[in-house]
């Protein structure tokens, strides 16, 4: 059963969700989030329909938030009409959390979202943001999605998610001293020691918190190649990615891990090049690039 309030956006949301892609096109797959992890996700948009969800796990477990906006243009009023909903769907049946209008001058609407274990908090607003709701909460127990379902025509203002460590997640870390003897006796053209050359940043979409030196060698037993780079150890790297071959000389596909092991590269189509000794690590999706030299 699906409360009428509920049935147009959460029907579309399950229609979407359950199309032989999964995914619909016009969607952004922020990023898995780990077991046990915590997550804050902000986003601030001028388009008129969109959904954000979180805990997804397949098209019958998920909760969202979905965003109409409509703009009265009448001799009365010219303010922003937005209606805000929020559902939680347990084996393909929903429940209503809340719904609400918010009437406001200013385009865009945003909305923050806190997931801690025991609570998750909702804040929205055009532009001063006011408490939407505050839940009991209990974080799921396996790896989900979070997920943005938004028109490819408008980009997102603003656009953004943190995570804190799972309890659950361990880096894998290598020794120095043996990266050092595989660049050494690598053959290959993307293996080696890569400097921080220079950055083309989109900061709305995303950070370069460091100006990275990368490690890269061969993956044992693969065509892979490892990326890593330095921790607070001097004798210990941390992989913070992973190179795969695509059908192109010197292209590769990027894998790109964030401190709790999730991978925001693949998600975001990066890639990296190499030409004339420069490696260039791009994320096309978020309009961001950052290059290095060796």
């Amino acid at each position: 059963m699906i409360p009428k309030t509920l049935s147009a956006f959460v029907l579309t949301v399950l229609f979407w969700l359950s199309a032989k892609a999964d995914i619909p096109k016009d969607t952004i797959d922020i990023a898995v989030i780990p077991s046990g992890g915590t997550a804050e996700t902000h986003v601030r948009s001028k388009a008129s329909d969109w959904t954000l969800i979180w805990d997804y796990t397949d098209r019958n477990n998920f909760s969202c938030a979905n965003v109409t906006t409509h703009y009265a243009d009448n001799d009365y009023t010219n303010l922003y009409t937005t209606t805000f909903t929020v559902s939680h769907t347990v084996n393909g049946q929903s429940a209503n959390l809340m719904s609400r209008q918010y009437s406001h001058d200013l385009p865009g609407f945003s909305v923050n979202l806190k997931r801690s274990p025991g609570d998750i908090k909702l804040t929205i607003g055009d532009g001063t943001m006011i408490d939407a709701g505050d839940w009991a909460y209990t974080p799921c127990p396996v790896d989900s999605r979070l997920i943005l379902i938004h028109p490819a025509r408008v980009a997102p203002e603003q656009f953004y998610t943190t995570m804190s460590a799972s309890p659950l997640y361990k880096p894998l870390v290598i020794s120095r001293h043996e990266i050092q003897q595989l660049i050494m006796t690598s053959k290959t053209s993307v293996s080696g020691i890569w400097q921080y050359l220079d950055r083309d940043i989109d900061t709305s979409r995303a950070i370069l918190n460091t100006n990275y030196t990368l490690y890269i060698v061969p993956e044992k037993d693969t065509p892979n190649h490892l990326v890593l780079t330095d921790t607070d150890s001097p004798s210990q790297l941390i992989v913070k990615g992973r190179l795969t071959p695509s059908n192109f000389s010197n292209n590769y596909n990027l894998a790109w891990y964030t401190p709790e092991g999730t991978d925001v590269g693949t998600p975001y189509e990066a890639n990296a090049t190499i030409a004339d000794n420069i490696l260039t690590l791009r994320f096309p999706l978020l309009n961001s690039s950052f290059r290095l030299s060796r």
